[in-house]
């Protein structure tokens, strides 16, 4: 919540000029704010590791909440969350956001898209919302699911209800429950994050923002955004989050957030090494294939990315006094068709005993991967 309002405020800081007349020097017009050409400060670098609760995330999945959406109309698994914003907001039924929302649902809005578009809003004054537009066009495939007549129709509804509804008091009122959220979370989710840098290798153009939503039930959705200065970053927005005797219970661990951050590692690496394993992965895949699908893993490249992301998870929690935890994992993975994780993992072992010798980055042991994902015996 703090990194939220000291956002708020230093946007407003940054655009109090223009809306001073004495200040103008240009004359000349103002944008209009529903437009998408607002460029907005941000400045995340690294991995952020505390989390929050986004106003902007609540307020979509809100909305949708009340639009009846599959996975926000019954997704708040905390009480006195649910109870409130249902009193608070059951006047808002009618709102043309609302209706709004029921009918894009019918367009394949729901789940992801929905987080995927909230991701791209920010408070252009603490009772104004834009599009920040420092993001490169297509990035982020959830907020791509949205037209462009609907991204701008929603806008305008967003912000009327907004106001109307005087959304930000109830955001306000749920603050405890955002603060036991958070520490659930961060009791759980003790991240090493100079892993990281040690197992991959340092990358300055990654950077990360965890965001946790009541709104969102028991769902996780893993979003990720390509800044214009090249920058990629991973916005999962994690739900997960109920009710546990008088206080709120996280229902992930460490391993999400490994798994989530470790894909623009892990991925590039498959794409870059794709043409010397490319066979063996096309075997295993015509084996799973069906199992894969079932995913929404449908080709062998793809199957390869979450195979990789999957292992080095489990090394993660091998070399942090995890080794139960790492092995459910192996044998989970394995019971949903990542034939290759095992063997990749074992693999890993001398690579975790002795990074130096490859150059102290998983790239420099990929020639040990491939080895062993050629050699494999499906």
């Amino acid at each position: 919540m703090k990194r939220v309002v000291t956002l708020i405020a230093i946007v407003s800081l940054f655009f109090s000029c223009s809306d001073d007349p004495e200040h103008d020097f240009t004359h000349k017009p103002k944008p209009d704010p529903y437009a998408i050409t607002e460029i907005l400060p941000e400045t995340e670098s690294g991995h952020n590791k505390e989390p929050y609760v986004s106003e902007a995330v609540e307020l979509m999945g809100l909305i949708f909440r009340l639009a009846g959406s599959p996975g926000y109309y019954n997704g708040c698994n905390v009480p006195s969350v649910a109870e409130s914003a249902d009193s608070y907001f059951a006047h808002m039924t009618n709102h043309k956001a609302v209706t709004l929302a029921k009918s894009y649902r019918q367009r394949g809005v729901a789940y992801d898209a929905v987080t995927g578009y909230a991701n791209q809003l920010i408070f252009y004054k603490p009772d104004k919302i834009v599009f920040a537009t420092n993001y490169k066009e297509g990035s982020n495939t959830s907020f791509d699911r949205w037209d462009k007549t609907m991204k701008k129709e929603m806008l305008a509804a967003i912000n009327d209800f907004y106001k109307k509804s005087d959304f930000h008091s109830w955001f306000v009122s749920i603050e405890e429950e955002q603060k036991a959220a958070i520490a659930a979370f961060k009791s759980v989710c003790d991240i090493d994050y100079t892993w990281f840098n040690t197992f991959y290798g340092k990358n300055n153009n990654l950077a990360s923002r965890i965001i946790l939503s009541f709104m969102i039930g028991s769902h996780n959705n893993g979003i990720s955004l390509e800044r214009l200065d090249g920058t990629y970053l991973l916005t999962p927005v994690f739900g997960s989050l109920s009710q546990y005797g008088t206080g709120i219970r996280f229902g992930g661990d460490a391993n999400l957030i490994i798994h989530e951050f470790s894909h623009p590692y892990c991925n590039p690496l498959i794409d870059k090494y794709w043409s010397s394993m490319s066979s063996k992965a096309n075997q295993v895949f015509s084996v799973v294939k069906e199992q894969m699908a079932s995913q929404a893993y449908g080709t062998a490249r793809t199957m390869m990315y979450e195979t990789l992301v999957r292992s080095c998870s489990i090394s993660y929690l091998r070399t942090h006094n995890q080794e139960n935890l790492a092995k459910s994992y192996i044998d989970y993975d394995e019971s949903k068709g990542f034939m290759l994780v095992k063997t990749i993992v074992d693999r890993l072992e001398a690579y975790e005993r002795e990074p130096d010798k490859y150059g102290g980055t998983l790239d420099g042991f990929m020639r040990e991967i491939i080895d062993a994902i050629n050699n494999f015996q499906i």
